[in-house]
């Protein structure tokens, strides 16, 4: 039976996703999980991530088990927790990963059905396409011809009641009032050093302009590890900001952006986080594709914003242009360099403006 045929069957199945990815990765397959709990919402789902994104999906509507992967662990351990799967008997297995190795891996799981993107082990898939466009809609192409679209196939983010009340008891103990604006600043990146993090007084200056504002209250969010580089910046201020970061949990930094009028950053999980519950996002580009992996649906109150360059963006170009020899170890890359204050702030005064109605005359 062909696959098309199998799955309109008027019968339950069980749907078994694999995404390796980091934070703002596992924002990107929401749409899938949309898609299928509206077409099969009697059937069962589980999503296999890396361990430190299995939070991203706690409580999700529709996935019966986020199961935990060391991605960077052996291979005897990958066959290992593989075929661990097998007694779950999956009718249909989505490989999210356009790399060989998971395609390998999924036929150890043993499902009648394999879909995934092209790639030197395809010949396994039971289905496959190209990978290609921004994320979300890379993503949505193992399911694109037998689901209907959900929301837009906007990523989504769900938060408990208790989880809403535990951040609006998080504001009050920071010292947030119910009338403050509050602009979220991320910093930091995925990874240490990186090429796509903004210019540190940067930075501290669009948060003491920022501070000049009526009642806006400046939150420096992240994980634990961009601690040191946050007080880095405080340092560096003018005037007082808060930091939200220290020992603060996947769940609680989720629950916490949806109650805030902005989040501002580089291309990294919690401005994903951001687009996906609906908050205003501004994704501050340099060398990546904001078409790959920026907002999904650019407008009014979430945009991507980069300068002009003829190099850039350089991620997709082969070869890299010249200017990338210099960008690989000089840090701020030119494209963050050039992203001045000015343009910021203007994008910030006209999102407070359009979206809240919010006058940001200085004080």
């Amino acid at each position: 039976m062909d696959f098309l045929s199998f799955i309109n069957q008027k019968k339950k199945f069980k749907f078994l996703i694999i995404r390796d990815g980091l934070l703002g990765d596992i924002t990107f397959i929401t749409p899938i999980i949309n898609r299928l709990r509206n077409k099969f919402s009697d059937s069962t789902m589980d999503v296999v991530v890396s361990s430190n994104s299995v939070d991203v999906l706690k409580n999700y509507p529709g996935v019966r088990k986020v199961i935990p992967l060391k991605s960077k662990a052996n291979l005897f351990y990958h066959i290992k927790f593989f075929i661990g799967l097998r007694k779950e008997r999956y009718d249909v297995c989505l490989v999210q990963e356009v790399n060989s190795h998971y395609t390998l891996m999924s036929l150890l799981v043993g499902a009648k059905y394999r879909i995934g993107f092209i790639n030197k082990a395809d010949r396994f898939l039971n289905l496959k396409f190209q990978r290609k466009g921004h994320t979300v809609l890379a993503e949505l192409g193992t399911v694109k011809t037998w689901t209907e679209e959900v929301n837009e196939d906007r990523p989504t983010l769900f938060i408990s009641e208790s989880e809403n009340s535990d951040a609006l008891s998080t504001l009050k103990k920071l010292g947030i009032e119910k009338d403050d604006i509050i602009i979220c600043f991320q910093v930091g990146s995925s990874t240490d050093n990186s090429p796509k993090q903004w210019v540190d007084k940067y930075f501290a200056e669009l948060a003491d302009r920022l501070l000049k504002k009526k009642n806006a209250k400046i939150v420096f969010i992240g994980s634990s590890r961009e601690v040191e580089h946050i007080r880095e910046i405080q340092n560096m201020m003018k005037q007082t900001s808060i930091e939200y970061a220290e020992g603060v949990s996947i769940r609680e930094l989720i629950a916490f952006i949806k109650q805030v009028h902005l989040v501002i950053g580089p291309d990294t999980g919690p401005l994903h986080f951001a687009d996906s519950l609906n908050i205003p996002a501004i994704i501050l580009f340099g060398y990546m594709d904001p078409a790959d992996t920026g907002v999904f649906i650019p407008g009014e109150f979430a945009r991507n914003i980069s300068v002009k360059l003829d190099c850039v963006p350089c991620n997709p170009k082969n070869p890299k242009p010249a200017q990338w020899e210099i960008c690989k170890t000089k840090r701020p890359t030119l494209c963050m360099e050039l992203l001045s204050v000015d343009i910021v702030e203007n994008a910030v005064i006209e999102i407070l403006n359009k979206k809240y109605n919010i006058s940001v005359a200085e004080k």
